[in-house]
Parts: structure tokens; C-alpha cells; sequence
């Protein structure tokens, strides 16, 4: 019949409330839940030379250290980035911008690549 769903006139449908929609997105792995693995991921290069000293905080003569947790995927490619703590909220973008363009080797597990968190922490002192 034209004008309806499933048999509702059309002049019931505008009074239907849906219930919103959950669209199913990969779920990432649960940080706080250990993950034995048997090759733990590696940076291919020095994540610290990939970082670029924010000028405000050469300006104000700041040093510190940020701690994160970087989501490896299994290609070794950086899916996410979490900032655990920072002395400095400047110092904060400078390390996921190094982590996102990071490679590193994947986690494995019986040879196979997994995903898996990485924990660092970046030192932000002057020279």
C-alpha cells in the first residue's frame, strides 16, 4: 500500500518515536585489562626525535614529562592516543602528533598480530 510501512498508514508514522540508532564501531581493546602477549610492540625509530618542543614552552623555559598510552593496531600503525598525565598541558598535542606518525612493530600472539596498548613516557627537557 502506498504512503506506508509495513502496513502503518503513512499518517501514523509521524507519530513513532525510534529509539536512537548504535552503530556498530570496532571495539578497542579495554586499557586496564592485561593482555599476555608474546612479542610486545616495539617503535621501528626513536619516538622522542619524532617530537617537536612546543616554542611557547621553550619561551617559558618549561621541562616535563608526559605519560601515554598508545593504542597499536596490528599493522603497527598508532590507532589512538591517550594522555595519562602531563606536567604541562602545552606538552600534550606535541606527543600525540610524534605517536600518530610512529611505526612500530605489532604485538603478537602465536605469531599472529594483535592489538594491543603501549605505555610510554616522553621527557621534555632543554638543552
Amino acid at each position: 500500500m502506498p504512503g506506508s510501512i509495513v502496513g502503518i498508514p503513512e499518517s501514523t508514522l509521524t507519530n513513532i518515536i525510534l529509539p536512537p540508532v548504535k552503530v556498530a564501531i570496532p571495539n578497542k581493546p579495554d586499557r586496564t585489562i592485561f593482555i599476555a602477549v608474546d612479542e610486545d610492540p616495539k617503535p621501528i625509530q626513536d619516538i622522542q626525535s619524532l617530537i617537536q618542543y612546543p616554542e611557547q614552552a621553550k619561551r617559558s623555559n618549561l621541562e616535563g614529562k608526559v605519560t601515554y598510552s598508545a593504542l597499536i593496531g596490528i599493522d603497527g600503525r598508532v590507532k589512538d592516543v591517550i594522555i595519562d598525565k602531563s606536567d604541562y598541558d602545552v606538552f600534550r598535542q606535541p606527543v600525540i602528533d610524534a605517536l600518530m606518525k610512529a611505526r612500530f612493530t605489532p604485538a603478537r600472539v602465536d605469531q599472529n598480530p594483535v592489538e594491543v596498548y603501549y605505555s610510554g613516557t616522553i621527557s621534555f627537557r632543554l638543552h
